[in-house]
């Protein structure tokens, strides 16, 4: 399962590395929201990038949650930040290049429009 994810970005990769484009950014970053390294962002952010919880639990006797946060309302320097950031959290590395990140920033701001 995981080789199929690795050949499909793989194979987006080459259909950008060319003047015509086999799909276009909106399509690229769809693609790369659904599933950049084998775990999909919509998995925790939702299919729009909402404010999503993720998990619920009772700390002396006080209910706490977890959620991820509205990734559509960052700006890009915010939202690439976020995603390179080496600090412990919950959020995973993906280890993503700059235009993939503009390209998952870009399917989210358009979202709505397509």
């Amino acid at each position: 399962m995981i080789r199929i994810h690795i050949l499909t970005i793989f194979l987006l990769n080459i259909a950008f590395s060319k003047e015509e484009y086999f799909l276009n950014r909106y399509e690229y970053g769809r693609a790369l929201y659904d599933n950049p390294r084998g775990i999909s962002c919509k998995n925790c952010h939702g299919i729009n990038g909402e404010e999503k919880t993720i998990l619920r639990y009772t700390k002396r006797k006080q209910e706490k949650k977890i959620a991820t946060k509205d990734i559509k309302k960052l700006s890009f320097k915010e939202f690439s930040k976020k995603l390179n950031s080496n600090s412990k959290s919950i959020m995973p590395k993906y280890y993503l290049s700059d235009d993939e990140l503009f390209s998952i920033y870009y399917y989210l701001q358009n979202k709505e429009k397509n």
